[in-house]
């Protein structure tokens, strides 16, 4: 009896797929691609858990409101700066960051899962 993926491959591509394998084969970026660059010229960035934010505004007929808002933050590997993008701008909020909780818990959490939370 012929294996299912057999059965895949006989069958041929699929009329859709044109143009499928050049949009997912890894390339290196172009100029049309930005990367935040840290000021330690870091690309690479840790989840660090989250901040939240307050953000107030004025709802019609005058209503004022504020809105509590969760942003992520980001540890720079190389140099342990903290950024937190938030309406269409990267804020620098290292000194507001534990960064002695945050290896704490990153150190609890890859020996209780592993590293990258992987079981």
């Amino acid at each position: 009896m012929p294996e299912k993926n057999d059965a895949l491959a006989a069958a041929g591509p699929h009329p859709d797929a044109e143009g499928f394998k050049e949009k997912v084969t890894p390339k290196k970026p172009d100029e049309n691609m930005f990367f935040f660059k840290c000021s330690c010229s870091g690309i690479h960035y840790r989840h660090a858990g989250y901040v939240k934010t307050l953000i107030p505004f004025i709802k019609p007929g005058g209503v004022k409101e504020v809105v509590a808002d969760s942003r992520q933050v980001m540890v720079c590997v190389a140099c342990k700066n903290c950024y937190v993008w938030a309406g269409e701008q990267m804020y620098d909020v290292t000194e507001q960051i534990d960064l002695n909780a945050w290896e704490k818990a990153e150190v609890e959490l890859n020996a209780a899962t592993g590293p990258g939370g992987e079981c």
